[in-house]
């Protein structure tokens, strides 16, 4: 679990320790880095790593929930921003932390993915007021997006990461068709 406090030491320590992480992961895969890796590539103390993780899948989550959350504040929403253009920005997002998302992948938790999405998803309705979503539509929506960004993603993986988001964006365009829809 994650017990990272709003306080500016805390946030600047655990900074420290996914920066730490993010180094080992260009040296080693996610499965043989350790704690002490971590820590001692964050220079920080055990104790202080104990103090704001349980274990390494936490640096993880946490990692990705905050940079996730960085990234979808710091687009300047376009009002006419379409579904398609929302859904490249979110493949670009994860293409871009590539030892990120293999980590996810090596661990077999992509539901590290899925959460930081579903966490989001009202940020994104705030965002984007003409995508037009009713609460109760919302769940199945994210729901539905989730799980194909995740299925994507693994996809693109298991391919060698040759496909452009463009490309992915044309393969997933049929879906709607499987639907009866155009």
């Amino acid at each position: 679990m994650v017990h990272v406090k709003p306080d500016k030491r805390s946030q600047r320590s655990a900074g420290l320790i996914c920066d730490g992480l993010l180094r080992c992961l260009k040296r080693k895969s996610f499965t043989q880095i350790t704690i002490t890796d971590i820590q001692r590539e964050a220079g920080v103390g055990r104790a202080t790593f104990y103090r704001l993780f349980d274990n390494i899948h936490d640096v993880l989550v946490y990692l990705c929930d905050t940079t996730f959350g960085e990234q979808l504040f710091s687009q300047r929403p376009a009002y006419d921003q379409s579904l398609e253009e929302l859904f490249l920005s979110g493949i670009r997002y994860w293409m871009e932390r590539q030892e990120v998302l293999d980590a996810i992948i090596s661990c077999n938790r992509m539901d590290i993915v899925n959460n930081v999405f579903r966490k989001n998803a009202e940020s994104v309705q705030t965002l984007y007021p003409q995508l037009s979503i009713q609460p109760e539509q919302m769940a199945y929506i994210c729901g539905m997006v989730t799980s194909l960004m995740v299925s994507v993603l693994q996809t693109w993986v298991e391919h060698g990461k040759r496909e452009t988001p463009e490309e992915i964006l044309e393969y997933v365009s049929v879906i709607p068709k499987l639907f009866g829809k155009e």
